[in-house]
């Protein structure tokens, strides 16, 4: 019996070369790999120190368009929103698959598998099934070929009042159809099951439940389904078709004979594969392996309660080659060995390839993939109340399990249910292979303190044998990490309200790649990573120096995802500088620096090479060096110029012109008290002369009364995009900066891209939000923030700033998401949902639907921020306070400034026309 379990999911590992010359890890199907260990093993960044709550947390949660039981999938390096992102496919029981930016929560594509005319399935009118409520659609975790970048999914819906299944090709770059697809999914096979026509037996897409995960194993796709709530007639299907034509290859049923008698009529088949969502396990040979439920066994054509090893796919079906069957066929009653999926073990010293299975009555059955043992009443001698052809059998092991197991580092992990007396509901985990015993031990070596429902699943996630982290996403809606030693040891918990997952959905194993968690669950997909970390610096290869002929210079960084901006005329690199995209040729004496920006993390630290090329086999004079370096400052500088050749002379400029042997002679230091660009050469004798070196400063210590312009000055509108970031829909367009455009689900943000003294300030900005309508949504924010240039937060309510960290935010928000009210305001900090606590801005007459142009001033007197809010048009007024320590909230005295924005269902455009922000004076 089903009793209501979901399914878990696949993810096979790859590695590709990435821009910084990182390999990175793919999660392409259900449990990381064909052997379902459930491990990514090459996961460089999160350890059991970082893992906690204050470097640990939830980063976005974006709203989806139904329950999410499928295990979320990624791809790294995808060409797709003009980029190469990171990329994250969720598939919901809507029948929708989206195609996510998995840093940042941009949704690039979404399709709707349902059919024209059609509907998803209601799981209690249709069904008759409470297990999938309200609807079903895509249950089982997809599959994805990287090589022709290809995602498999089937899909369940309802057309003119049937019920059909079809397998789906979708192309991971635009989520269009490939191969033909979709192909509508059905199937015979010979048998006298009642539910036939007495010769054969059909494959019933209502009654089927494609619960288990897809596989793809050499250019065959695999499919498997179990039932809806027990509801008969069912029976246990594997298909398989073939990955680049989607012909059907081979059909195979667990019980096309099943009946209990001549008379039967119920159709008792039954056998469904359902395993709690696991995709079928496949060895080096092809050969596939899984485990039944209930149903009608008699060793020859029928199959429940067993682990079966079929063959590859050949001549329509898939040959039985061996199956293990408990004496009792898994006990009476419901007590389904099939609750559980297979994991295939490594080979041991000796040669010995094992696998390990459990299912609800909790014994543990260690079995030879080459002699799964059948069924020992059968053999000579009969057996009669164990199972002594086998491995190894635990009996009593767990009160019984509704997940499948994990394999890391020579231990396997399960979690089970609650006994009798609602007890010993932990996650457990065994030694394998101990002192090459080829034995589990007989006792779990360590268990959590904490119990759990029995649909609840887990990953794991470790850098070959250390850092191993068991992630449990428990039924409650908690996520949690262990230490993958020590089962006792709770590293982070998201059982706060900063870190929420929501409502759980079942068997939802969590899905770690990158320094990242991702969870799907009843509306949304939520991703956790690091907080207030701080991107690698760059590093160059050849490294600085002197040559004598052209250097191809190759920048690299260890930051997941990062992308890397340079310049090579000494100043300070941002975003708006050169993208990285390969090596650089330096053919004349230069300095390059280079920066690395990845979501969620502080911009890096400036990386600088110095680089002196003589052509003429004279090595040139050193490129003088600036101290300090260029940047951001809050008074004045003290520079001093250096220059690494003996007796070198070196000549500068303050005003823009390229210095000669005419400039200015460097004596001593130079006081910078203003903005302004030092460039120097030097000339030594013997040598040719250097390259020109370059260093910008920027002052930010004026401000309010001190006759220094603002540090964002456009008053009257903005007349380029030049010094500002603009992310995700945001664009220059007729003097203003569009955040949203009128479109469904984004989530932009602007960055002024110079960090901004943030001690003592105040800034205006007018802004306009169309069409005037009570019906637009979602708002925006004013945002400070210390996350770096590329942090932008989820969509909808979100309002694009959700999930930024080391961040105080002022919103303005159109939609009540969560009780805030349609017309609101409010003060947030650290990348909180901004939605309650709020203020409402009905009683002042300031309406943000109206239309007209609303006026924002914001000050800060380095203890209270206080927002004016004014419409333009009526002068209708409000005014609101709080108190906060901005640069202790943010982590430092400057910051980045800038706005954020989110539309999802309701839409609107989203414009700031005008914008200063001005430095107080001590």
């Amino acid at each position: 019996m089903q009793n209501g379990r979901s399914k878990i999911i696949t993810i096979s590992i790859f590695l590709i070369a990435s821009m910084s010359i990182r390999a990175q890890v793919n999660v392409t199907t259900w449990h990381n790999d064909l052997s379902r260990t459930g491990v990514n093993a090459q996961e460089t960044i999160l350890t059991t120190e970082n893992v906690n709550t204050t470097d640990f947390g939830k980063l976005f949660a974006l709203p989806v368009d139904g329950q999410v039981y499928a295990q979320p999938l990624f791809l790294s390096g995808v060409p797709i929103g003009g980029g190469t992102h990171n990329v994250l496919y969720v598939a919901t029981e809507h029948d929708s698959v989206y195609s996510i930016d998995a840093d940042s929560g941009t949704i690039y594509a979404k399709v709707s598998l349902i059919p024209s005319g059609g509907t998803t399935v209601n799981s209690l009118s249709d069904l008759n099934c409470g297990d999938l409520e309200p609807e079903v659609g895509i249950t089982g975790t997809p599959v994805i070929d990287p090589a022709s970048n290809t995602l498999y999914v089937v899909a369940k819906s309802k057309v003119n009042g049937s019920v059909v299944q079809h397998l789906h090709a979708l192309s991971t770059l635009t989520l269009g159809e490939n191969f033909g697809s979709p192909v509508e999914i059905q199937a015979s096979v010979p048998g006298a099951a009642p539910d036939g026509n007495g010769t054969s037996v059909s494959f019933n897409p209502m009654m089927g439940n494609q619960r288990p995960g897809l596989a793809l194993e050499n250019g065959h796709v695999l499919i498997a389904w179990g039932s809806h709530c027990d509801n008969k007639p069912y029976h246990g299907w594997l298909m398989s078709y073939n990955a680049s034509t989607l012909g059907q290859e081979a059909v195979w049923n667990a019980s096309p004979n099943g009946k209990l008698n001549a008379t039967d009529t119920d159709g008792i088949g039954a056998a469904a594969i359902w395993m709690s969502g696991a995709a079928p396990a496949v060895d080096a040979n092809g050969n596939i392996f899984v485990a039944t439920g209930n149903g009608h066994w008699n060793g020859t054509s029928d199959y429940g309660d067993s682990v079966v090893k079929l063959g590859p796919p050949g001549n329509g079906t898939f040959p039985v080659l061996d199956y293990f069957t408990p004496f009792d066929q898994g006990g009476g009653g419901d007590s389904d060995v099939g609750s559980g999926g297979v994991v295939l073990l490594p080979t041991t010293s000796s040669g010995a390839q094992l696998l390990a299975q459990q299912g609800k009555k909790g014994t543990i059955f260690l079995l030879n993939r080459n002699n799964l043992g059948k069924n020992c009443v059968n053999l000579s001698p009969a057996c009669s109340n164990s199972d002594p052809q086998i491995v190894q059998e635990i009996v009593g092991a767990t009160p019984g399990v509704w997940n499948s197991p994990l394999y890391w580092n020579g231990h396997l992990y399960w979690n089970a249910t609650q006994d009798t007396n609602g007890q010993n509901n932990f996650a457990y985990s065994w030694s394998f292979n101990a002192g090459n015993s080829g034995l589990i031990s007989t006792s779990p070596t360590s268990h959590s303190a904490q119990g759990y429902g029995e649909t609840s699943a887990a990953s794991i996630s470790s850098n070959g044998a250390t850092n191993g982290i068991l992630w449990l996403m428990a039924n409650d809606g908690a996520l949690w990490a262990y230490d993958a030693t020590n089962l006792n040891s709770v590293l982070w918990t998201s059982k706060s309200n900063r870190d929420s997952a929501g409502s759980a959905t079942k068997f939802a194993s969590p899905t770690i790649v990158n320094g990242k968690v991702y969870i799907g669950n009843l509306n949304s997909v939520v991703a956790y990573g690091q907080l207030n970390a701080t991107a690698t610096t760059p590093t160059f290869s050849p490294g600085p120096g002197t040559y004598t002929g052209a250097q191809s210079v190759t920048i690299s960084d260890t930051t997941p995802g990062a992308t890397l901006f340079y310049t090579t005329n000494g100043t300070t690199p941002t975003t708006a500088s050169i993208k990285y995209t390969g090596p650089v040729t330096v053919s004349s004496s230069e300095t390059l620096q280079a920066i690395a920006v990845a979501n969620g993390l502080n911009s890096s630290a400036v990386g600088s090479a110095a680089y002196t090329i003589s052509s003429s086999g004279s090595v040139a004079t050193a490129t003088p060096t600036f101290t300090p370096t260029a940047g951001t400052y809050t008074g004045t500088q003290s520079v001093t110029i250096a220059d690494a050749t003996a007796g070198a002379t070196i000549y500068f400029t303050t005003n823009g012109t390229t210095p000669t042997t005419a400039s200015a002679v460097y004596t001593g230091p130079i006081s910078v008290s203003a903005s302004e660009m030092l460039e120097a050469m030097a000339v030594a004798s013997g040598h040719p002369a250097s390259s020109v070196a370059a260093a910008t400063y920027t002052i930010n210590a004026g401000g309010t009364g001190g006759g220094t312009p603002p540090a964002v000055n456009d008053p009257n509108g903005f007349t380029s995009a030049t010094g500002f970031t603009l992310l995700g829909s945001a664009t220059l367009t007729g003097g203003a900066l569009q955040l949203t455009d009128g479109k469904t689900f984004e989530n932009p943000a602007v960055w002024y891209s110079t960090p901004v003294n943030i001690q003592s300030f105040t800034t205006d900005f007018m802004f306009q939000i169309t069409p005037a309508s009570p019906n637009t949504g979602d708002g925006m924010t004013f945002t400070i923030q210390n996350m770096g240039l590329n942090a932008h937060g989820g969509i909808g309510g979100a309002l694009g700033y959700q999930g930024i960290k080391s961040s105080v935010a002022v919103k303005f928000d159109l939609f009540s998401n969560n009780g805030e009210g349609v017309n609101s305001t409010g003060f947030y900090t650290n990348g909180a949902a901004p939605t309650i606590p709020s203020l409402d801005l009905t009683p002042s007459g300031v309406n943000l639907h109206s239309g007209d142009i609303l006026h924002a001033h914001l000050t800060y007197d380095g203890t209270t921020l206080t927002l004016t809010l004014t419409d333009t048009v009526t002068n209708a007024s409000f005014t609101a306070s709080q108190a906060i320590n901005i640069p202790t909230t943010v982590g430092a005295n400057t910051a980045y400034v800038g706005f954020t924005a989110g539309t999802g269902g309701s839409i609107a455009t989203q414009n700031v026309l005008s914008w200063t922000y001005d430095v107080h004076h001590p």
